[in-house]
């Protein structure tokens, strides 16, 4: 997530009243929340062997339909026809320090409008009082990240490590010890939260300088991200004598080198001065391809960016390049029968909300508000693309303890994992 640095100045304190949410399991289970032994058994015939994980950063329930409305129809992940998308649900984004509002499960966790208690309208994105150091309101892309790409909570600002400074293993270093190829693509900048909390374990996401020298050590394969502004001459030196190929723009790169990082400049949705999301996914599969399979991650940061300005179009647009480059990857996958695709978010931004009633293509701009410059609490979509049925019927009962996510209204029986959970599914299909 690109955001603009807060200053240390002063750290406001906070009195939060937590309503307590169903625990997901007691810290006994062997499917806990302190760690989580991959279950080799749920993919014992190896008919998976690649797992590509889609975050849009920011991506809330009306992202997603605010954009189908704009585009006409269902996206592509959300089409009820496609029997290939065979799962999905939504999940809990919360942080061990995003616990500043007193959640009214009676009123819909989904639809901001309806739920004060989900955001505030704070221009900090860590809402009002809060900072990247503090208890805040709402989760942050690092402590959201940390939860996709290790399977364990942690506070804001750290990145695959836990508050007491203890290295989380990412599911690229799953999927590295298991002789699989891994891969990160990003619209943001290297440096960002979401790609680190797969590339790296660090306490600080504002720490760029040594994020860059740990990605360095990365057992990424490949890298493809927007270039960051403290990249210098001597990181060039540095990643070549760790083996990297260093592209710095789409000629430069090199299909056959084992390990490299591509760093373009200015990645934005609809430019024709850059190569789109679309571009870089098909180059990712094609070079990552291979005999043992791979991890991949993508995703689109910009849904964030824009969601923090307020800016509607920038935003929907953002979603739909987001969902033509899942296109991509289905199109890729779906004659192989090998691969597993997991589209979601790392939490909600803007707290966006529309009339139902009353919104459509033509008045789509003008209709689509927002609540807040910051994160919400919202739940977030995830999608699964593939038969995940093993997973599902092996951790059923501990995957629904989670609760039911709107007391007393339609969405009550909707699928409610936690963002932990997300993890557990595609590490289970390495």
């Amino acid at each position: 997530m690109k955001i603009k640095h807060l200053s240390l100045a002063i750290i406001l304190p906070m009195i939060c009243i937590f309503a307590t949410e169903p625990q997901y399991f007691s810290s006994s289970d062997h499917f806990s929340n302190n760690s989580y032994i991959r279950n080799a058994m749920i993919n014992n015939d190896r008919k998976i062997k690649n797992v590509i994980l889609f975050i849009g950063d920011g991506m809330g329930p009306n992202h997603v339909s605010a954009a189908e409305i704009l585009k006409g129809s269902s996206l592509s992940f959300t089409n009820k026809n496609d029997l290939n998308w065979s799962l999905n649900g939504y999940q809990n984004t919360d942080s061990l320090t995003s616990n500043g509002f007193t959640l009214d499960t009676t009123k819909s966790l989904l639809r901001p409008e309806l739920n004060g208690t989900l955001y505030d309208n704070s221009d900090s994105p860590y809402g009002s009082g809060g900072n990247y150091l503090s208890n805040t309101c709402f989760t942050d892309s690092a402590a959201g990240g940390t939860a996709l790409s290790t399977g364990r909570k942690t506070n804001n600002s750290y990145i695959a490590m836990g508050p007491t400074g203890e290295e989380y293993e990412t599911i690229l270093e799953i999927a590295h010890s298991l002789n699989k190829k891994t891969g990160v693509v990003t619209t943001d900048k290297m440096t960002g939260a979401t790609p680190s909390s797969f590339l790296t374990h660090i306490d600080q996401r504002h720490k760029t300088d040594e994020i860059l020298t740990l990605d360095a050590e990365s057992e990424a394969n490949l890298i493809i991200a927007e270039k960051p502004s403290n990249w210098k001459d001597t990181h060039d030196t540095l990643y070549a004598n760790n083996g990297w190929h260093i592209a710095k723009n789409i000629s430069e790169t090199s299909i056959n080198s084992e390990k490299e990082v591509v760093l373009l400049d200015n990645l934005l949705s609809n430019s024709s001065l850059t190569p789109s999301l679309e571009d870089l996914t098909a180059y990712s599969l094609d070079k990552l391809d291979n005999e043992e399979g791979f991890f991949l991650m993508i995703e689109s940061s910009e849904i964030d960016t824009a969601s923090h300005e307020n800016q509607i179009g920038t935003t929907l647009q953002a979603v739909l390049e987001f969902e033509r480059s899942i296109e991509v990857a289905t199109r890729w996958a779906e004659p192989r029968n090998d691969t597993l695709i997991v589209v979601t978010a790392d939490h909600e931004t803007g707290a966006i909300y529309y009339n139902r009633n009353t919104t459509t293509q033509a008045n789509i701009y003008d209709n689509v508000k927002f609540l807040s410059k910051n994160h919400s609490r919202t739940r977030v979509p995830f999608y699964v693309w593939g038969d995940v049925t093993s997973f599902t019927s092996t951790y059923n009962d501990l995957l629904t303890k989670q609760g039911k996510i709107d007391e007393g209204m339609e969405t009550e029986s909707s699928i409610y994992w936690q963002n932990t959970d997300i993890f557990k599914l595609c590490v289970s299909y390495l």
